[in-house]
């Protein structure tokens, strides 16, 4: 597992963040239980306050279980989305790929028992992760403190805004 420490920003906030299995130069290979494990290894280490859970995309399954863990005083999702199968069949809708799949990697279990304050960010446009797939993960987290930013005009790749920094620093 690679990860980084960056430095303190000038909002008095600082990331650690951490490089999936067989990418950002780690070995091994980006399995569900391997990158769970590797996240709550990591999180639980960190004694900074307060501690937001931001996970982006894929990310986002790996934070949710370590919010279920009631890990964390806060959690961002950058596009989650409710399962891969999802994401492929709205990526090829006229394919069924499902049989090609394992274990795949799937958010509502997870979600349910989310307690902490949540902020859910989605592209209007984004095509990897559709906003719908956003939007029906969002009716999940039980949390009492949830708000699903739709960025507009925005896609997968292109979330992180100033306008979305200035609101990210509020929560």
């Amino acid at each position: 597992m690679a990860h980084a420490f960056l430095p303190r920003s000038t909002k008095g906030y600082c990331a650690v963040t951490i490089g999936y299995r067989g990418c950002s130069g780690s070995s091994g290979a980006p399995e569900e239980l391997t990158l769970t494990e590797d996240v709550i290894a990591k999180v639980i280490l960190e004694t900074a306050r307060p501690l937001v859970l931001y996970g982006e995309s894929l990310g986002t399954a790996m934070a949710l279980r370590v919010a279920a863990d009631d890990i964390g005083d806060a959690i961002v999702l950058e596009a989650p989305f409710t399962s891969f199968l999802d994401i492929l069949a709205a990526q090829y809708p006229l394919e069924n790929l499902g049989d090609l799949c394992g274990p795949t990697l799937g958010q509502p279990p997870y979600a349910r028992g989310i307690r902490l304050p949540l902020r859910i960010i989605h592209g209007e446009i984004g095509k990897i992760v559709p906003i719908v797939l956003g939007c029906e993960f969002f009716a999940a987290p039980g949390s009492a403190e949830k708000q699903f930013l739709e960025i507009a005009s925005e896609g997968h790749r292109t979330l992180w805004t100033p306008g979305l920094q200035s609101t990210l620093y509020g929560f």
